[in-house]
């Protein structure tokens, strides 16, 4: 049994503590989450996958041509009568400084010479008449120079980027390899590297004999660094491209992944409300369930098309957005509602014979608690109850809008002296409706609504409803509303699924003041249902397990 009298409001940091916890304090919360914002994830998945192909189509083909060279050192060995040659097959560090002298900038630029790798602009007539009149050492030369220099330097850097040599496992085997869009041409700049540290090697060597003896020249002639070439490249037949499934794979998977680390990184950033765990910590009350998401458009088409129609004007046109839960009982939207009527009628908080005053209210304008009253009012009534639905949201009366109820209404009762009224009345659910009534938007909003007057006119009315039901202005930032804390048993909290922050949860009843101590729950509006649910299915506590709690 149900006993909310004046429940203890817990702190808004534990609130969040509490939240940030369900939200990713378990997998299967974060999977939850991820299958809730699965076309989301989608989505990103498919664009990697677009801008991956484009960048594919747009490629050019490259090809990979390689070389091997074995590079041993060769050093004296001093036996009693003779010094020979020994060759010393392993020393790591002796191959590591090769393989430098291999990469370094020395071997790069004497290639790219050689090959002419540096492609000088075709001069036009005017370039060509002012070398043959311009004077020696003229600033053209010297912008010449720069110019050479300053592309000689970008082919270089692009040499490093496509030339690799490294070593095979632990032998002295040193495979260089070179990559490019023509065949032909890294054939030729991989053996050219490889000649190129050859001659470097055997100049160092002639260099190095130039002040020895002539019987130590000899010899020094054969030491250090020996090099054989054990394999030519030749013009590889085969693009070294990475395979186009390969890559279109890896950014499907890569984009699921920035796709889901971006859904829970906004989760954490935004905070908001997206279970009933998350509801039921930031208002710190029971939440009673869900209300499936519905088209507004075609929901309210009954509406447009009846106000086009010359009907009776004081009749409550049947629109199926706000009679759903009565169009369709056992749902979804139904058994929720059913969940919150239970609860306010096992609160001990109004008198027997008493109609219970219930308020129904959100934290911010736009989360559907017009809907969810109105609902609420008519599942009420269709079980036999005497219910009376009033319109207080003086700053924007939706529920008189939507059931284009004008004349006499709340403002001319408050403003008045008369306590006689005659209600709107529902044909299908036997609901009757107090509009908000008046024309002058400014006069509502400076309108007392929570006065005297209201409370004699209740008074008035005591033994004819069994439920009266206010649809509430929002807690924020319409403070005013506190004050019907002085008229209300009982208030239900309607929280928009995944668009309400739970600090703003907080900041509305901290700014209720003792409103908030009437609250006797919420429920998690506009929800996206599970694939597969039936929204006329019986919610099992499985499916509450499973999807909303």
């Amino acid at each position: 049994m149900l006993h909310l009298s004046e429940p203890a409001r817990r702190p808004l940091d534990s609130s969040i503590k509490s939240l940030s916890s369900v939200s990713v304090g378990g997998w299967r919360d974060i999977v939850r989450l991820l299958g809730q914002n699965g076309p989301s994830i989608l989505w990103v998945a498919v664009a990697s996958v677009i801008m991956m192909t484009v960048y594919i189509l747009q490629a050019a083909t490259v090809y990979t041509a390689q070389s091997s060279l074995l590079i041993f050192n060769t050093k004296l060995a001093f036996t009693r009568d003779h010094a020979v040659y020994a060759d010393l097959q392993h020393d790591p560090l002796f191959l590591d400084t090769q393989i430098e002298i291999l990469r370094s900038d020395k071997i790069a630029l004497t290639v790219i010479d050689r090959q002419g790798l540096v492609e000088l602009p075709t001069p036009n007539f005017i370039q060509r008449y002012w070398s043959s009149i311009k004077p020696p050492s003229s600033p053209a030369d010297e912008g010449l120079a720069a110019e050479v220099e300053s592309r000689r330097q970008a082919v270089l850097k692009a040499f490093r980027e496509n030339f690799q040599a490294e070593r095979n496992g632990l032998s002295n085997v040193v495979t260089l390899s070179y990559t490019g869009s023509d065949p032909e041409l890294v054939a030729k700049i991989t053996n050219d590297v490889a000649r190129a540290y050859i001659e470097d090697q055997d100049l160092a060597r002639t260099q190095g004999a130039k002040a020895a003896s002539p019987w130590i020249r000899d010899r020094i002639q054969g030491l250090g660094p020996n090099t054989r070439i054990i394999a030519v490249a030749a013009a590889p037949t085969e693009r070294s491209n990475t395979p186009s499934l390969v890559l279109i794979g890896t950014a499907a998977l890569a984009g699921a992944l920035l796709g889901a680390i971006g859904v829970l990184a906004r989760e954490l950033v935004r905070n908001n409300i997206s279970t009933l765990d998350q509801a039921a910590a930031a208002a710190s009350s029971e939440c009673f369930g869900i209300v499936p998401q519905m088209s507004m458009l075609t929901s309210m088409r009954p509406l447009l098309a009846w106000r086009r129609s010359k009907g009776d004007k004081h009749a409550i046109p049947d629109i199926p957005l706000l009679s759903h839960a009565v169009d369709h009982p056992r749902s979804v939207f139904w058994q929720t509602l059913r969940r919150a009527i239970v609860a306010i009628d096992l609160s001990r908080r109004a008198k027997d014979g008493v109609a219970r005053r219930i308020g129904v209210t959100s934290t911010v304008a736009g989360e559907g608690k017009t809907v969810v009253a109105v609902n609420l009012a008519r599942l009420m009534a269709v079980s036999g109850k005497r219910v009376l639905l009033i319109d207080s949201n003086y700053y924007s009366p939706l529920s008189t809008r939507a059931s284009n109820t004008p004349g006499f209404g709340l403002y001319d009762l408050i403003s008045g002296n008369d306590l006689a009224f005659t209600p709107r009345i529902d044909s299908k659910t036997g609901l009757h409706f107090l509009p908000m009534g008046g024309n002058d938007h400014s006069a509502r909003s400076n309108l007392a609504v929570w006065s005297g007057q209201l409370e004699r006119f209740l008074s008035a009315h005591i033994g004819e409803y069994d439920y009266i039901v206010f649809d509430l202005p929002p807690l924020l930032p319409y403070y005013d509303v506190r004050a019907a804390a002085e008229i209300l048993d009982h208030v239900l909290l309607v929280i928009n699924w995944q668009k309400t922050r739970v600090d703003d949860v907080g900041l509305g009843l901290d700014s209720a003041g003792s409103l908030r101590y009437k609250l006797v729950g919420s429920v998690l509006n506009r929800a996206r249902m599970p694939h597969g649910t039936r929204s006329g299915a019986t919610p099992s506590g499985s499916f509450w397990t499973r999807f909303w709690t």
